[in-house]
């Protein structure tokens, strides 16, 4: 089995939906409830200005969110690598640096 099933359940994971939905006066009118509930909850809250819109996350929500992108796009790297041995599209490490050697030497002569 390869990751891409895992990388796709780590996307879904991240597809985050934003119930509580507040306008910059709020957040103007009383700072401190709105970033307190943001902290005690780890929900995300949506800020509106206008036709503009901003999400708001606590740290800890925000670092556990990069943490989950992070690790998707690692296993979507070791997905393809896994495709591309078993295409046969790779080399052994010796055989590669060897090359590497090789070109470094005959560069230098």
């Amino acid at each position: 089995m390869y990751f891409s099933q895992k990388v796709a359940e780590l996307y879904c994971c991240i597809m985050i939906k934003i119930d509580r939905i507040h306008s910059l006066s709020d957040l103007q009118a009383d700072p401190e409830r709105l970033l307190k509930h943001l902290n005690q909850t780890g929900q995300p809250e949506k800020l509106t200005v206008g036709d503009h819109e901003a999400v708001l996350l606590s740290p800890e929500a925000y670092a556990a969110l990069i943490d989950e992108v992070e690790r998707a796009r690692s296993l979507a790297v070791i997905d393809t690598s896994v495709r591309q041995i078993e295409a046969g599209q790779c080399r052994p490490m010796r055989q590669v640096v060897q090359g590497m050697i090789d070109r470094a030497q005959a560069n230098v002569k």
